[in-house]
This record gives C-alpha cells, structure tokens and sequence, in this order.
C-alpha cells in the first residue's frame, strides 16, 4: 500500500466509526425520548384514573367510619446492585389501619413495561407481606385498580 493509500483507508475507517457513533447516538436519543413519554403516560394513568378511584374509595370507607389515607402519586427510582440498571416507577397507594398494622395497596406503574400492577401489603418492622393482586397493561389502569380495591376491601373486612 501507498501512503496515500494507507491515509484514504484510515480516512475511510474513522468516518464509518463517526457514522457509527452518530446512528447509536441517534437511537439513545430516540429511546430517551420514548422513556420521558413512557414516564409521562405512566403519571398521567395514576393522577388520571387510579388516584381518583382510591379518593373515592376512602371517601366510602369514611363514610362507614373508618379512618383511611390516601398516598398521592409517586416516583420512585431504583437502582440493581449486581447489574447497576436504573429503573423508575410511579405508584400511588391507600392505607388503613388494622390490629396487626396498616393495610395498604399500592398501584404501580412501570414505564419501561408500560403495565401497571396492584399490590396489597401488610409491613412487619423491618419486613413486609405483599400480595400481588393482578396486573395488566397501562390503559387498563381503571380495571387494575378496581381489582385492587375488590381485594383490599375484603381483606380489610373480611366476612368470615
């Protein structure tokens, strides 16, 4: 090879390595993008549809003379220790007090699956009981909850 050879391929080799860098750069922008409009669609699905559904569930339950509160919608960010990986989740939660502690269930939702879930826990000190009441996807928020509240009330009061 000549040199000037030699100069034409080392030429040709780092514009295909920015060509590279600039298509990835490209698509983790893009993915950024579509996670910020995950994260949006997420809260919007809970200050929107479970939150109110919760409000009004407490509202019942103060009715029938029982003390209940209302957790508004939060996000929350967690971090693997093995694998690093950053993961968000917003969720907004109804708690009631009984004998053994108080009786929450949790909606969540999860931008990077784009699902949300209902969850009813008993905390104990340092550890807790959750139950998984169901889950499905986000623009099932209002079926969710319902099922969430179904279960919550008659753990709350059971009949037997």
């Amino acid at each position: 090879m000549t040199p000037e050879q030699i100069s034409s391929h080392l030429r040709s080799y780092r514009e295909r390595l920015d060509r590279i860098a600039s298509q990835e750069r490209e698509r983790e922008e893009k993915e950024a993008e579509q996670y910020r409009e995950n994260q949006t669609k997420c809260r919007r699905a809970l200050v929107e549809v479970a939150e109110p559904l919760l409000r009004r569930l407490s509202v019942l339950l103060a009715e029938a003379g029982h003390e209940s509160m209302v957790h508004p919608v939060q996000e929350t960010e967690h971090t693997t220790r093995r694998t690093n990986l950053r993961s968000t989740e917003y969720a907004t939660a109804i708690s009631i007090e009984q004998p053994k502690g108080p009786l929450t269930l949790r909606v969540v939702a999860r931008p990077d699956s784009m699902r949300v879930s209902s969850l009813i826990g008993v905390p104990h000190g340092t550890c807790s009981s959750v139950f998984h009441v169901t889950d499905g996807p986000l623009n099932e928020t209002g079926e969710v909850t319902d099922r969430g509240i179904a279960d919550f009330v008659t753990a709350a009061f059971p009949l037997r």
